[in-house]
This record gives C-alpha cells, sequence and structure tokens, in this order.
C-alpha cells in the first residue's frame, strides 16, 4: 500500500510507533529521559491533531509524517521497520509535496538524523532550547529552500 492518508482508526499505531521511538531521537543527550506517551502529553497531542498526518503501511501502519504549515512536526517509524527506507519516503513525500520552504526541528545532539536531513538539502538555520520529559533539550530548526 505504501503512504496513504491518516484514519482515525490509526490512533493506536501511531501511538505504539511513538512509544517505540521517542527516546531514540534523545538517545544521544547526556541526561536520561522518561517516555510520555503520545495520548498523555498535552502539547505534542494537540499539535498531532492540528498536523496533516500520512502514514506508511504494508502489512501494518510502521511509520507516519506530520507537517504543519511547511512545517515537518513529526517523522517516526517503528523499530522493527527500519533501515527499509520508509523514513526516506515519507520524507521524500514531505519535499515533493511542500509549497516553498520546508523546515523541521530537530534535537541537536541526533547527529544520524541531522545528516539524513543535509542529505536532502536541509540546512541549520537556528538553535534553541525546547524541554522534553521537563528536561531542556538543544534544538536546532533545519530548512530547505523548495526546487
Amino acid at each position: 500500500m505504501g503512504i496513504r492518508e491518516y484514519k482515525e482508526a490509526d490512533f493506536s499505531a501511531i501511538v505504539d510507533i511513538y512509544a517505540a521511538s521517542k527516546l531514540d531521537e534523545l538517545r544521544f543527550e547526556p541526561q536520561k529521559f522518561k517516555l510520555t506517551s503520545l495520548n498523555l502529553d498535552p502539547q505534542r497531542l494537540v499539535a498531532f491533531h492540528e498536523s496533516e498526518v500520512l502514514v506508511y503501511e504494508e502489512e501494518r501502519v510502521s511509520a507516519y509524517l506530520g507537517t504543519h504549515l511547511n512545517h515537518i512536526r513529526s517523522i517516526f517509524v517503528s523499530p522493527i521497520y527500519r533501515g527499509k527506507g520508509i523514513g526516506r519516503q515519507l520524507l521524500e513525500h514531505a519535499i515533493a509535496h511542500a509549497k516553498g520552504e520546508l523546515s523541521l526541528d530537530v534535537v541537536k545532539s541526533n547527529v544520524i538524523a541531522k545528516n539524513l536531513y543535509s542529505h536532502y538539502g536541509f540546512k541549520i538555520v537556528n538553535e534553541f532550547v525546547s524541554s522534553y520529559d521537563g528536561m531542556p533539550v538543544v534544538v536546532n530548526t533545519m530548512k530547505r529552500q523548495s526546487s
């Protein structure tokens, strides 16, 4: 099947993917974080519901992408489906459908993700401090000009 629009019936799979993936983006941070489930995190849940969400599905929903106003808010792939190019497909889809400049925020220490985004033409344009689990996290904003 591949990439398709999110349906409300996908929400439990999204919560599971988030739970299996969220702490990975923070794994290079010096402090250890405790997972707050997506459905119990008011800030991220509101952002999820106001985003345009696409899912990747073959035998089951294995990844999702959330965008809002040309800003990638989330891109998560279930760990058991990584290495199959699913994240790249979702990123390429976002790039292909962006109208103008596309941006995203990524934890500064997540060099693996930043290298992927750089490969697709994203450049760091800003740095700010956010928080997760009540602890500060340095985040980079990356932008990509449309072609």
